[in-house]
């Protein structure tokens, strides 16, 4: 690995250690310096799930982060219950926005609930932009974890709509890799829209739906940022993070035995034209005056569009 992408591994991972839970569990570090995860009781930050003093118990493992999950572009489709047992189909709850933020999270975990009440307070200020935050409770497959999990919510002041999980939700919908809680943007038509936001990063939230909905704006006859093609090609579309298109950029596009190479146009756009087929997209090379994304990014096998935000130097 080149060492630009062992720098943002090490930066992702340290983004998930100070504000993120992996799944049933919080992550400190030992005395040796390594990221470990400890199972941690909600409410008593010094005690484990079984009671134990944390220094004491003995479920302690390495933390290595996962690879990246729901992949821009992906159409997402369920029919679900929120939490007060209403029947609500993906289509219906998509539809009423322009934006929707995914916000999955669990009653153990600690960042979780601490980014609840800010977490209203966003969904609040999105409603000028025709935006809002639905909750997933990801534990709620208990009646008592969902009792607790209105509780919380009452005792936050929270508002907005939470689903409980249905089949797949958690492995396919809406995959936790990495750590809790996970957010992720959804568009109109219910594709996913944007990477998602792993831990209580409450500061990025609302950037990350103002650059989805910049990027719709910018070329209104593509829609957002993960619309289907109208055409058989894939297509990539690259732009900064004022929203204006990028130009001269290298796009690499790869299947499962082939990889080709595209430069963005004037309107900041990379298409490939080929049979359906699940490809990988990376950025090779980017003109003078910007940062390379080094992320790795997946289309589905159907034509569909991306988009790539690049940040300026």
């Amino acid at each position: 690995m080149k060492k630009s992408g062992i720098i943002a591994v090490l930066a992702a991972a340290a983004m998930i250690l100070l504000t993120g839970c992996a799944s049933g569990e919080v992550i400190e570090m030992d005395t040796g310096g390594r990221e470990t995860l400890v199972r941690k009781d909600a409410d008593d930050p010094s005690v484990d799930a079984s009671g134990e003093d944390a220094a004491e118990a003995d479920t302690e493992e390495v933390f290595e982060p996962a690879g990246q999950s729901a992949p821009a572009g992906r159409k997402v489709e369920f029919t679900a219950k929120d939490i007060d047992g209403n029947e609500i189909t993906s289509e219906e709850l998509f539809s009423r926005h322009e934006v929707t933020m995914v916000n999955v999270w669990a009653t153990w975990c600690g960042w979780c609930i601490y980014e609840l009440p800010e977490l209203e307070r966003i969904n609040a200020r999105l409603a000028d932009k025709d935006c809002a935050i639905v909750g997933l409770l990801g534990d709620g497959t208990d009646n008592a974890t969902i009792e607790a999990g209105r509780q919380l919510l009452k005792e936050n002041g929270c508002t907005y709509l939470n689903l409980l999980p249905w089949d797949d939700a958690l492995t396919d919908d809406f995959p936790i890799t990495q750590g809790w809680p996970t957010s992720f943007f959804v568009d109109r038509e219910g594709r996913i829209a944007f990477d998602p936001v792993i831990g209580a990063e409450t500061d990025r939230y609302e950037a990350c739906i103002d650059t989805i909905l910049s990027m719709a704006q910018a070329d209104p006859g593509k829609g957002s940022a993960s619309d289907t093609a109208d055409t058989e090609q894939y297509r990539v579309y690259v732009t900064d993070t004022d929203g204006n298109p990028v130009e001269g950029v290298s796009v690499q596009f790869c299947d499962d035995s082939t990889c080709r190479r595209v430069t963005t146009d004037a309107a900041g756009l990379a298409a490939f034209e080929g049979e359906e087929a699940e490809l990988s997209v990376h950025v090779l090379e980017v003109p003078a005056g910007y940062r390379k994304d080094e992320d790795e990014y997946f289309l589905p096998a159907s034509y569909s569009d991306l988009d790539i935000v690049l940040e300026k130097e």
